[in-house]
């Protein structure tokens, strides 16, 4: 029997197999003669047909395949009929997506695409998403300067992102973070601001819910803390002789109470309880947001007492650049945060407490105990605390009234 397709012919012929019938396929390829057996005519003429067909469409390699192979090859064009792609194009799009995955399974990557984009999700501009995200910050209460700080970190991802926020990946969020060449707690700082925002979008409806979002994935980098810098007893000596009156209550308050610049410059003389012994933090002007009382060392009254006013403890807010350039004169370098390490430090030698301390300055015992613990003797503390005002003699009367009744006027001149 011939079966022939355009030019392409194939034979089928019997012959006795053990006292059955067999049928017997012969075909050429090029120069080679092959061959296969069916035991039925029904299946021999079948293959007979599927083999003249690929021979005349160009396809001879397929009939290379064995039996468990063409059965494979048959399955996998049936599934593919439905989609009305060829069988190769299938093959390249699942290996190329296998090497963008790793050994995941597509059918996981899948399902996660499909709870990601089932809900029909509104538009969302990065841009317009991010006013509206401080904005609720700001309505919430919190602090000017979170906000400010929130605001600053998100114009920044929304300029370099002004698309969708649906459309943003980990893998881009994190290439752009990457890419800003700051130092690691800076970049910690801006991925808990962008998770912030990206959690805001999630809870508005712009972005998948009960699903983690995309910020969540990016990772932290790690950060070495640095030596502590504090000042010596003899620093904060001469930096306290040089001082203008305007100057003394950012000085004292910061090394001997231990309050933060933003602390500091928010401050009342009202918030200052004389009587009681303790400064007054409330919530709105605390960097954590809880209110606490910080003491009144001795030597702290000794230092504001005479400046006591009414209004802002510090009206020049900017003060503290003229101090950074005072300590250049003096000869030593002025480090951030100095003040406040200087303060904390000296009160953990004293007290060897460091739950007490970490209550007073409003930082984790943790923090405390990490980086502020064995920095100074009690020899150098007990120094620290007996910082007062030259001008006062051993029973707190005051020699150098002119000097002292024109820092009181000064400082009431800046309140008015």
């Amino acid at each position: 029997m011939l079966i022939r397709r355009g030019s392409a012919t194939v034979r089928i012929h019997d012959y006795d197999n053990n006292g059955s019938s067999h049928f017997m396929i012969t075909w050429n390829v090029g120069a080679e003669r092959k061959r296969e057996s069916r035991s039925a005519l029904g299946a021999a003429k079948a293959r007979a047909e599927e083999i003249a067909t690929s021979i005349l469409n160009g396809r001879t390699a397929a009939l290379e395949l064995t039996g468990t192979d063409r059965d494979s090859y048959g399955h996998a064009m049936r599934a593919l009929k439905p989609f009305g792609i060829p069988l190769h194009a299938a093959i390249e799009e699942w290996a190329a997506a296998k090497k963008t995955i790793g050994p995941v399974s597509l059918i996981t990557v899948a399902d996660d695409y499909a709870k990601r984009h089932s809900e029909k999700l509104p538009p969302g501009r990065i841009p317009d998403l991010v006013a509206k995200c401080i904005e609720e910050k700001r309505q919430d209460g919190l602090s000017h300067r979170y906000v400010i700080q929130l605001r600053s970190d998100l114009n920044r991802m929304a300029a370099a992102f002004p698309g969708s926020v649906a459309s943003l990946t980990t893998g881009e969020l994190d290439q752009w973070l990457r890419g800003l060449d700051v130092a690691a707690r800076t970049r910690n700082n801006l991925r808990t601001s962008v998770t912030t925002f990206f959690s805001f979008c999630r809870r508005h409806g712009f972005l998948p819910k009960n699903i983690p979002t995309e910020a969540e994935g990016l990772s932290r980098a790690k950060v070495r803390d640095g030596a502590i810098s504090i000042l010596r007893p003899a620093q904060m000596e001469a930096l306290l002789d040089a001082a203008t009156p305007a100057m003394i209550p950012f000085l004292a308050l910061g090394g001997f109470a231990g309050l933060r610049t933003a602390e500091i410059q928010r401050l009342h003389w009202a918030d200052m309880l004389f009587d009681q012994g303790w400064i007054e933090i409330k919530a709105e002007k605390a960097k954590t947001g809880s209110r606490r009382l910080t003491p009144i060392s001795d030597n702290l009254h000794r230092w504001l007492m005479p400046l006591r006013q009414t209004g802002l403890v510090l009206p020049h807010r900017e003060i503290w650049r003229e101090i950074t350039a005072l300590s250049g004169t003096l000869g030593f370098e002025w480090e951030r945060n100095v003040l406040r390490h200087s303060a904390i430090s000296y009160r953990v030698a004293t007290t060897q407490n460091v739950n007490q301390v970490a209550l007073e300055s409003g930082n984790s015992p943790a923090i405390i105990f990490k980086h502020y613990r064995e920095l100074v003797t009690p020899a150098d503390a007990q120094k620290w605390w007996g910082i007062a005002p030259k001008s006062e003699s051993t029973d707190g009367s005051t020699h150098d009234k002119g000097h002292r009744e024109k820092g009181v006027r000064n400082v009431a001149k800046n309140n008015r």
